[in-house]
């Protein structure tokens, strides 16, 4: 069984790239580029006052099963992040050729196709115990020229 490393920071680097780096923002965190093109972070926020938080312990767990498992149909988790003695975040998979299924311009017969796939990855999910509760078109990204899905914001399974 593999470990999932850990990205050590200092908190002057966290604060740096939380500040600095914001790619996307959502109820509980905040997505920011890294050096990688093909990769983002994912740090934890409180919804309540948007102040960074550690990365919730029950989050970590499934972050670091997910790395095991390696799941089709899905953002991968390649590091967890660490600043000062806190695991704050992660690293994951990101390609720059998917969109938000909200996004794309596709026509009834594309949605239609998109919709089968999305089906075939959930009952997928299924079979490894995974269960995606957070199903919603800005969740689920497409690569409009080939049509192939991937599902994002993993750290929300069960």
């Amino acid at each position: 069984m593999k470990n999932i490393p850990n990205i050590k920071l200092t908190i002057e680097e966290y604060m740096r790239i939380t500040e600095e780096q914001g790619f996307s923002k959502g109820g509980e965190g905040v997505i920011c580029t890294t050096d990688n093109p093909n990769t983002l972070y994912k740090f934890f926020k409180n919804p309540e006052n948007d102040f960074l938080i550690d990365m919730p312990e029950n989050k970590v767990k499934k972050i670091a099963r997910l790395y095991q498992l390696e799941p089709s149909f899905s953002v991968k988790p390649l590091n967890t992040i660490s600043a000062g003695n806190y695991i704050v975040g992660y690293e994951m998979t990101y390609n720059p050729r998917f969109i938000p299924f909200k996004r794309a311009c596709l026509s009834k017969q594309e949605k239609l196709e998109i919709l089968k796939k999305i089906k075939v990855a959930l009952e997928y999910f299924q079979e490894l115990n995974i269960v995606y509760g957070d199903v919603k078109s800005n969740n689920i990204l497409i690569e409009p020229q080939t049509g192939k899905i991937q599902f994002c914001d993993m750290d929300n399974v069960q």
